[in-house]
């Protein structure tokens, strides 16, 4: 489902092992699946929230933006006290 969106030219879906992020604690995993696309070569990621028992270990399906396909900005969203 995610492929109306975003085309494999675009992105990935990865499983990753769950050592590498954590499946608990939602703000944690969004984190650490951005930091393991970063050091992974990629654009940026979110978790798709699909898990997996394999008999290699447990994993944590997730969306990986490609370099072409997106760009970083920070944007400002509110300026001065109101």
């Amino acid at each position: 489902m995610w492929n109306n969106l975003l085309n494999s030219n675009q992105a990935e879906w990865r499983d990753i092992p769950y050592g590498e992020i954590d499946l608990k604690d939602i703000g944690a995993r969004f984190r650490a699946t951005h930091d393991y696309a970063i050091n992974n070569g990629f654009r940026g990621g979110f978790p798709n929230f699909y898990h997996a028992d394999y008999p290699t270990g447990r994993v944590g399906g997730s969306i990986l933006i490609k370099l072409g396909a997106a760009e970083w900005r920070d944007d400002l969203m509110l300026e001065g006290v109101r």
